[in-house]
């Protein structure tokens, strides 16, 4: 566990002794066991859209839910990459905490503590504690907060049509204002005609899987898989003709791709995989996701990946596959086609 993550959770555990009867509740959760009689007792509500870790809770015990209900006597934020996401939690919480509740936030003073603090004390009366490097933040829910601050807040962080793509997204999502350049790249080597069943891995809000079924109605039906809730909800707002009351073409699944079975017997596969986990970058997710996918095509099957060219996935995708090769490598990226 991160230190930001450990001191928020020991400041949540000491305020649910204080507040023996409260309800309490945490954003963004991840696991921890000191959480599970919390759990148990119906007092803890935690919410997370990231699959790996809403699994790594299922499996100590801990359920997830998908909103906040009702009233909270406080209530702890782990704040994600993207800032305006983080204040639209900050926003949701306050308008869920009951009189006199408390609002608990904790991050690493290297992803943006101060800056939390300040923008935390514009909407009422702060105190912070450092340790390890970390800031804990306590706001406490009183009368006379900033309301209009908060209206703000919440607005910017909801989801909607953007200009620059024209589909749905939301912050916090990857690349959610404007197109990535990978996956424009990999839309330019892609084949001019594609049918059968295809998968978009790690389809975020779904551009590369929207474009793919404008540009090719042939296609017969579409995976589009992603690890994030929020980011599936977007792809599957954004593909709605083709999703179950449309054509039925397009089939979601929120799961971990690195770590779960993916559908089989797929025709192709387009994948611009993530190769960070939090704020840290992780290589051997990209590779893992990559494993999975060329063990979900059938034999003749193709998968087409945009990577960053520093990232090693040849060698995994010729462990896998009987043909590899660079399509292109420009703009830092390459794009690698591969046949099993």
């Amino acid at each position: 566990m991160d230190p930001a993550t450990g001191l928020l959770y020991t400041a949540l555990l000491k305020t649910a002794e204080t507040k023996p009867a409260a309800r309490l509740a945490v954003l963004h959760a991840v696991d921890d066991v000191r959480l599970l009689p919390l759990v148990r007792a119906q007092r803890l509500d935690l919410l997370q859209t990231f699959r790996p870790d809403a699994e790594a809770m299922r499996k100590s015990g801990m359920s997830t839910v998908e909103a906040l209900q009702g009233s909270y006597g406080a209530i702890a934020i782990r704040p994600s990459k993207n800032k305006v996401q983080t204040l639209g939690w900050v926003a949701e919480a306050l308008a869920h905490l009951e009189a006199d509740g408390v609002l608990l936030l904790a991050a690493e003073n290297s992803h943006g503590a101060r800056s939390y603090e300040r923008l935390l004390a514009a909407i009422g009366p702060v105190a912070s504690a450092s340790k390890a490097k970390c800031r804990l933040i306590r706001l406490r829910k009183t009368a006379d907060m900033n309301r209009q601050l908060l209206v703000d807040w919440r607005q910017a962080a909801e989801p909607g049509l953007q200009p620059a793509h024209g589909l749905w997204s939301a912050p916090g999502l990857f690349s959610w204002e404007k197109p990535d350049a990978g996956s424009v790249l990999l839309l330019q080597h892609l084949p001019e005609r594609l049918e059968g069943t295809g998968m978009d891995l790690c389809c975020g809000y779904g551009f590369l899987g929207e474009t793919l079924l404008q540009r090719h109605p042939e296609i017969a039906a579409l995976h589009m898989l992603d690890a994030d809730r929020l980011a599936l909800a977007m792809a599957g707002r954004n593909t709605e003709a083709d999703g179950e009351k449309g054509s039925g073409k397009v089939k979601l699944h929120w799961l971990d791709a690195a770590r779960e079975s993916l559908p089989k017997g797929l025709d192709w596969i387009a994948c611009n995989p993530p190769f960070h986990t939090g704020q840290a970058r992780d290589v051997e997710l990209g590779q893992a996701i990559v494993t999975h996918a060329c063990d979900a095509l059938r034999t003749g099957g193709r998968i087409w990946l945009v990577a960053n060219r520093k990232l090693p996935y040849e060698k995994r995708l010729e462990s896998r596959l009987r043909e590899v090769r660079v399509l292109t490598q420009e703009q830092g990226y390459k794009i690698l086609e591969g046949v099993r």
